[in-house]
């Protein structure tokens, strides 16, 4: 995921962040100008709901504008209902990353 978001034209990347204010550290800290984004890669073994709950609450101690998990493979309708909640997060495959940085 790492080399997906550096070659994305215009886009700024921390790797594994830190911030004294969240136990949560996110994969990634990326910056499209003055847009914020926590980027968590979801592996097969992690759960959506804990992940999304991390993420959820390092928003605000992080200063991003929104988070987004990004899953290796087709995004299903049952995993996109989890998102339907919140605003400030994002489900995309990994196929969709650039697009969702460049929108």
């Amino acid at each position: 995921m790492w080399r997906a978001l550096s070659d994305i034209p215009g886009v700024v990347v921390a790797r594994e962040p830190r911030t004294p204010g969240s136990p949560f550290q996110p994969n990634f800290l990326v910056t499209v100008g003055n847009r914020r984004v926590l980027a968590e890669a979801k592996t097969p073994a992690q759960r959506l709901p804990t992940v999304t709950r991390g993420l959820t609450a390092a928003l605000d101690p992080y200063r991003a504008d929104e988070a987004v998990v990004v899953v290796p493979e087709a995004v299903s309708p049952a995993d996109e209902a989890v998102f339907d909640q919140n605003d400030r997060l994002s489900l995309v495959g990994m196929q969709d990353l650039r697009g969702f940085f460049n929108s």
